[in-house]
């Protein structure tokens, strides 16, 4: 709820610096919610959405008994199927090749960055857990 709320008072923010247009939610959206103080509510809970999914969604995990790889393109297309579709309702992006393309670039990324974190840590983990057993079979 605090990463919802600062995350609104960023964008309130950032609409009035000089040159934007002061607006927070995409028109599309004000026309179909009838107002922009509803677009706003609409927009700030529907943004939250893909954040608990995505908590949600690790516990594909914990669930599955599958290796990294597999884990976190589940994870990854969970994530991105929920947030294309709430980015097209909101009007963040188009339907088009291009923009759906770059939710998928930048996404890919991000999710390329913490896979490879998390393979390190559990090499890391590996290793150690290596080290005891040795330590263990020399020391009888």
């Amino acid at each position: 709820m605090k990463v919802m709320a600062a995350g609104n008072l960023i964008a309130v923010l950032f609409s009035y610096l000089p040159g934007g247009d002061n607006r927070i939610v995409s028109e599309l959206l004000s026309e179909k919610s009838g107002s922009e103080g509803k677009a706003f509510l609409i927009q700030t809970l529907l943004s939250g959405f893909p954040g608990a999914v995505g908590m949600g969604g690790t516990a594909i995990n914990e669930l599955e008994n599958r290796n990294l790889l597999r884990c976190t393109l589940a994870h990854f297309s969970l994530i991105f199927v929920v947030y294309v579709m709430i980015a097209l309702y909101l009007g963040w992006i188009t339907f088009s090749l291009a923009d759906i393309a770059g939710v998928a670039y930048f996404m890919g990324i991000a999710y390329l960055i913490v896979f490879l974190i998390m393979l390190a840590r559990y090499r890391k983990a590996v290793h150690e857990l290596n080290e005891i057993l040795k330590k263990n079979r020399n020391s009888q």
